[in-house]
């Protein structure tokens, strides 16, 4: 049985004292794989593609990801 990597996926957030764009934590995922998206205009750019823990898929920048040392289990089909 192969294992999946979990990541730490964050975003930005404003800071409503500040007004300034924070980077914070939004939670851990499962990391699937990278993936390439386009963008009408200005190129293409790598997305990273996780899985959250109630199995919503979602591609994330992959600037906005942080692999953690923990790994899980699963099956290849």
């Amino acid at each position: 049985m192969k294992k999946k990597r979990r990541v730490m996926v964050s975003h930005h957030i404003r800071n409503s004292i500040t007004k300034i764009m924070e980077l914070k934590d939004k939670g851990a995922a499962v990391f699937h794989e990278f993936g390439l998206d386009n963008d009408e205009g200005s190129g293409s750019y790598s997305i990273a593609i996780v899985e959250w823990p109630n199995g919503e898929v979602e591609s994330v920048y992959v600037e906005l990801i942080r692999f953690l040392d923990s790994e899980v289990a699963y099956e290849q089909s």
